[in-house]
């Protein structure tokens, strides 16, 4: 099986890359984000371990219905300046276990290609899993826009987020395979269908 690694900024596009893939090469998907929101619901492997971190106020971080409230887990996170990193300590860990738990399953069903996604892929090592990695490149102002008219992030909420991803510089210093998704998203499915052949072609 062949592990493709998809990363690149908020707004880049990545999920679209991915989707596509899944779609037209049967690509097996896997977005580490949703990973971990899994691990995060009741039951999940991360569920009680996040909430011990509230200690005896831990209610204050479940909803009614006994969902995580991701609300107070993100103030949590401005609050408390340790906060973060023992969060990462009991997340971090667990979507790396179910990750590699799905890639070994993957494989043992004899799948070909699959695509794993994520904007911190470099910066948790994840790309030491890939045969390659993906960059989706798309120009600040773009993502930018993107970023107001489908999720409502405010310039402050943006410019926060961009300035804790790598940069553009970063991201072209490294084995990579650029997709531009500046443009039309047909450009950019066209460029990963290029490479996908390539890679199918070497597999056969």
């Amino acid at each position: 099986m062949y592990v493709i690694g998809i990363t690149g900024g908020i707004g880049s596009g990545k999920s679209r890359i991915l989707r596509h893939m899944s779609e037209k090469w049967g690509a097996a998907a896997v977005a580490l984000d949703d990973v971990g929101r899994r691990l995060m619901e009741k039951g999940g492997a991360t569920y009680e371990g996040i909430l011990e971190l509230f200690g005896d106020d831990r209610a204050s971080a479940l909803l009614a219905d006994g969902s995580i409230d991701k609300g107070a887990v993100a103030a949590a996170m401005v609050g408390d300046p340790g906060f973060e990193e023992r969060l990462n300590a009991v997340v971090h860990p667990a979507v790396r276990r179910e990750t590699l738990r799905i890639i070994k399953e993957e494989e043992s069903k004899g799948t070909e290609l699959l695509c794993l996604e994520s904007a911190i892929l470099f910066e948790t090592g994840y790309d030491a899993l890939c045969g390659e990695v993906w960059y989706i490149y798309a120009r600040t102002s773009e993502r930018s826009k993107r970023l107001k008219e489908n999720r409502g992030y405010s310039d402050e909420r943006i410019e926060g987020t961009m300035n804790l991803q790598l940069t553009d510089e970063e991201y072209r210093k490294k084995d990579i395979y650029v997709i531009d998704n500046s443009g039309k998203l047909e450009d950019a499915f066209a460029a990963a269908d290029r490479r996908a052949a390539e890679i199918r072609g070497c597999m056969r």
